[in-house]
Parts: structure tokens; C-alpha cells; sequence
């Protein structure tokens, strides 16, 4: 049969069929429709949630997170990892009476051993503190312990680790003098050095700052296998929106499954109900792989406007959900997720969904034979295979 025969097939099973196909539209489109507005509510309230941990976390440029377990002088084992930086801080205090001016112990002073990675003290005369230089064997001090000592730029002060170990600091910067400023900053790193080579402990922890919490979860499972472990104050809250997201996800998977096999089913009853149609088709000439594809392309059409339609609906409602979780954590930017991901799943699962339906409906219209069709025609007393399987279920 020509192509007009076709488009008359497809036009005629339209007709003959058409509440089962808006059925079978409906009930695909709400399946997935539901699937994909719980799996976007879940992905949406994260993406806030992270968005709302980035700014509590107690470092403004990024993502604060404690590495247990981790010594200073180890934290190469972490380099590949995506750290804005990997920094130190001090608890112990230092021994103010083993650095020397002159000879004569500092003992009255308040020394503090820094990692610098900002200005944390304004710097009034002399080179203002930065990262470059944790490594340095500088100081700074105080106008106070400046004046008391009769120290300036460039003058040294000695400290002693025991008995073997000395470090000459030079001072290279003054800063005012204040209550809650010590009056004298080292950089960590040499002091570092210089307490365990004498054989000390530094009461130390290491923290690391990610640029985003989203990274959180993979770089936590890294660190767990090189025997560290991370945590931040958002452990709790990530513990639990992660299993909720999960049950999500999983929610989502099944009513997708769900709504594929139902459709499928649909299809196989308008094929069933149609079946002496197309065995007269057949014995009239028009070959099967044609009468498949009328089927096959009239099932597409269904799927294809039901995506469109989930496509639209789920956009609209991912909106309203990101207004509401920007209710739930106010003052937190919320902005669209990238739709990559959902067009790439409405892609594959409706490739899922035409293969499984077609493949189905070709395998029926390919085995259907016309002997069959006249023995069941005798077996059933002359009646079809579709009445006789009605009066079955009637029973």
C-alpha cells in the first residue's frame, strides 16, 4: 500500500482509538509529570541548601571544613584535591619566655603563631602581611613592644626551641597596639618547623576551604580513603538532606518504570483490540513493517507531547519550589539548575519507552498470521479474539 494508505491507517486507528490514546497521553504525561516534579523538588532544595551552607560557613571565601586526622607537615597528600586552600590554626600558646631581644626574654609580651592568608592585623610601617610569606622567618610587632624595647624595622628577635634550635626572626612591620592584638606575630610554618625538630608537639588542626559545599560529598570520600576525616558544621543537615534526596531519586525511578510499563500495556490493548483489522490489512497487501509504523509513529506522537507537556510543567513548578525553599532559608540566592540533566533524562526515557512499547507492537504484528486468526475464529465459535477475551474477564 502507498503512503496515502498509510496516513488513512493512521488517521482511521486515530479515530477508532482516540479515548484510548488521550488516556494513554493523560495518563503518561501525569506519571512522568509527577516522577520528574519530585525528583526536581529534591535537586532544587539542595541547590538551595548549599547555596544557604556557602554562607554560614565561618570562612568568607568558601566553604570551611575541619581535616581531622591531618598534620601540617602532611597536607601535600591533599594537593589534587579542589582546595582553595589548605591552612593551619594554632591553639597552643606560644612560650613568650623563650624569644630573646638583645638577650633578655620577652616573657611579658603575648606572642601568637599565625598561618597569614589575609590582612588580619593592618600593618601601620612595613611590609603588611600575606600569604607569600608563611614561610618567611619575619615578625611583627606591636608600637607598644616596639617603643618598650627600643626595636624597629629590620632589628631581629631570637627564638630558642630548646637547646639546639634557634630561629632569628626579622622584623619587618609594626602594627598598632590593641587589646585584642598580641604583641608579636610569627608565621607558622618556621615555628612549625623549629617545635617538632626539637621534638615537640604542636597543638595544631588543618582546615581546608572548598569554593563550594556541592563539592562536599566527593571530596569527603577522598579524604576518607587517605585516613582523614572531614567534617564541618553542616554535617548533620547533609546527613539528612542526602538521604531524603536519595529516597527522592529512588521515588522518582519507580514511578517512571511504573508509568512506562502502564503505557506499554495501553498499547498492547489498542493493538489486541485491533488485531482482525490488521490481519485484514495484511491479507489486503499492506506489508507489517507498514502497519507498524503507523502505530509506531502514532505512539511517538503521544510521547513526544507528553515530554513537551512535562517539560513545561515541571519548569513552572521547579520555579514555585525554588520560591519556597528561598522562604525556608531567607537571604540565599536561588537560581535555575542547569536543565542539561533533564533534558538528557526526558531524551533517554523516552527512548526507553518507544523501544520497549515498539519493540512489543512489532513482535505482535509481525507474528500474527492469518491461520491463526481463522482457528481462533473456530475455537471461539466464530466470535474474535478480542470479544472472546472481554467475555473471559466477565467471568
Amino acid at each position: 500500500m502507498n503512503r496515502p494508505a498509510v496516513l488513512w491507517l493512521s488517521l482511521k486507528e486515530i479515530r477508532l482509538n482516540f479515548l484510548l490514546f488521550v488516556l494513554s497521553f493523560i495518563l503518561l504525561t501525569s506519571t512522568i509529570a509527577a516522577g520528574f516534579f519530585i525528583s526536581s523538588t529534591s535537586s532544587d532544595m539542595m541547590q538551595v541548601f548549599y547555596n544557604y551552607a556557602n554562607r554560614l560557613s565561618p570562612d568568607k571565601d568558601g566553604f570551611l571544613i575541619t581535616l581531622n586526622g591531618l598534620r601540617y607537615s602532611s597536607v601535600d597528600i591533599v594537593g589534587d584535591l579542589p582546595f582553595n586552600r589548605v591552612y593551619p590554626e594554632f591553639f597552643g600558646g606560644v612560650e613568650s619566655g623563650e624569644f630573646y631581644c638583645d638577650g633578655h626574654a620577652l616573657s611579658e609580651c603575648i606572642i601568637s603563631s599565625k598561618y597569614v592568608y589575609e590582612d588580619v592585623i593592618e600593618v601601620v610601617d612595613g611590609i603588611a602581611f600575606s600569604e607569600d610569606l608563611n614561610d618567611s622567618e619575619y615578625a611583627w610587632i606591636s608600637n607598644r613592644v616596639a617603643v618598650e624595647t627600643g626595636r624597629v624595622i629590620g632589628d631581629e628577635i631570637l627564638y630558642r626551641a630548646g637547646t639546639e634550635f634557634e630561629v632569628a626572626y626579622q622584623i619587618v612591620g609594626l602594627f598598632d597596639a590593641d587589646q585584642y592584638n598580641p604583641d608579636i606575630i610569627i608565621p607558622f610554618e618556621p615555628y612549625y618547623r623549629a617545635e617538632t625538630s626539637a621534638g615537640r608537639n604542636v597543638d595544631h588542626e588543618v582546615y581546608g576551604i572548598l569554593s563550594d559545599s556541592r563539592d562536599y560529598s566527593m571530596v569527603s570520600a577522598k579524604l576518607r580513603e587517605r585516613r582523614i576525616s572531614p567534617d564541618s558544621i553542616m554535617d548533620d543537615n547533609f546527613r539528612s538532606l542526602s538521604l531524603i534526596h536519595a529516597l527522592f531519586q529512588a521515588i522518582f525511578i519507580v514511578i517512571l518504570f511504573a508509568g512506562i510499563w502502564t503505557f506499554s500495556n495501553i498499547c498492547g490493548v489498542i493493538i489486541e483490540s485491533r488485531y482482525s483489522f490488521i490481519m485484514k490489512m495484511r491479507v489486503l497487501g499492506m506489508k507489517a513493517s507498514r502497519i507498524s509504523f503507523v502505530y509506531a509513529g502514532i505512539i511517538s506522537m503521544i510521547t513526544l507531547l507528553s515530554f513537551v507537556a512535562v517539560f513545561f510543567l515541571e519548569r513552572a513548578f521547579s520555579e514555585n519550589v525554588r520560591a519556597l525553599a528561598a522562604e525556608m532559608y531567607p537571604g540565599v540566592s536561588s537560581t535555575p539548575t542547569d536543565p542539561f540533566f533533564r533534558i538528557a533524562a526526558v531524551i533517554v526515557i523516552s527512548a526507553v519507552i518507544l523501544g520497549k512499547t515498539i519493540y512489543g507492537l512489532v513482535h505482535r504484528i509481525n507474528n500474527s498470521n492469518l491461520i491463526g486468526l481463522l482457528e481462533e475464529r473456530v475455537d471461539y465459535g466464530g466470535k474474535s479474539m478480542f470479544v472472546h477475551g472481554l467475555q473471559k474477564l466477565r467471568r
